[in-house]
């Protein structure tokens, strides 16, 4: 929230911007500062912009894409960039330092317990700035067209924040933005990012009459999950009201962040 607070706060009444550049803006403090609140010095911040920029174009092109050299050579970009965000955490939170800040990042946290080397950090670090930067940013353009097209729902919307919002300070009102959240969801579920989850099969099992040996690979397209008529009357309307509470919707009809154990680490505890 301090991270969006900042950037808005440079915006003032009145601002004219790519939103999709913001929105990745936005997004990469927002990975640096779950994965570990480094700073970044002007060596950082340039590695990390290019990082992000270069996945961001090669995940918005049609085609299907193919490792090749040139994201071998930016991942062994990122390598040494977490390597650094590593070392800083485990000086800032070594006991012994007096001076120490205590963060509590994920890197910090894996680090205290002690069960993952290095590589398995730099691994989830890479994933992250991978899969999640390009995925927030373009839900939230694509949420925010959706309602700009539905004034309806745009000025709805607009009266809730300012009936909510009424001193200006929005940080601790999150949670009574209920109509905005319904907006966000269907965002999510209109326009899902992430378009396949896949399990393993670790044992035979009969799906919809059909026998599933154990050691497949078993893979849900989420957007076709979003878009079953069956579970979403009139599916292709961009309708917030769907999430209100109290409507009993399918279980698994919505799966923007997948589902069970191994689903999104994003994903908030009541979705």
């Amino acid at each position: 929230m301090d991270i969006v607070r900042k950037k808005m706060d440079t915006w003032g009444d009145e601002h004219t911007c790519d939103f999709l550049f913001e929105s990745h803006s936005i997004v990469k403090f927002a990975v640096l500062q779950l994965l570990g609140g480094m700073p970044l010095d002007k060596a950082g911040d340039r590695d990390l912009n290019e990082i992000m920029d270069y996945f961001v174009k090669r995940n918005s092109t049609e085609e299907i894409p193919v490792f090749n050299q040139e994201d071998a050579r930016m991942i062994k970009k990122i390598t040494p960039f977490c390597k650094r965000m590593i070392e800083w955490n485990k000086k800032e939170n070594n006991p012994a330092n007096t001076n120490s800040n205590k963060k509590y990042g994920l890197v910090a946290n894996m680090l205290k317990t002690g069960k993952y080397a290095d590589w398995e950090i730099i691994n989830i670090f890479i994933n992250l700035v991978v899969a999640g930067g390009e995925t927030p940013a373009l839900v939230c353009c694509k949420t925010l067209a959706a309602m700009i097209a539905n004034p309806e729902v745009m000025e709805k919307a607009l009266e809730e924040i300012d009936s909510v919002v009424t001193d200006g300070d929005w940080k601790d009102k999150v949670d009574d933005l209920v109509y905005l959240d319904c907006c966000i969801k269907e965002g999510l579920r209109r326009y899902a990012p992430a378009t396949v989850v896949g399990r393993s099969v670790k044992e035979n099992i009969e799906l919809c009459g059909y026998e599933v040996p154990a050691g497949s690979s078993l893979h849900v397209n989420i957007h076709s999950v979003h878009m079953d008529p069956k579970v979403w009357p009139n599916p292709t309307k961009f309708d917030p009201t769907r999430h209100a509470k109290g409507n009993d919707n399918h279980e698994y009809g919505y799966i923007a962040f997948g589902a069970g154990t191994r689903g999104c680490p994003g994903k908030r505890q009541y979705y």
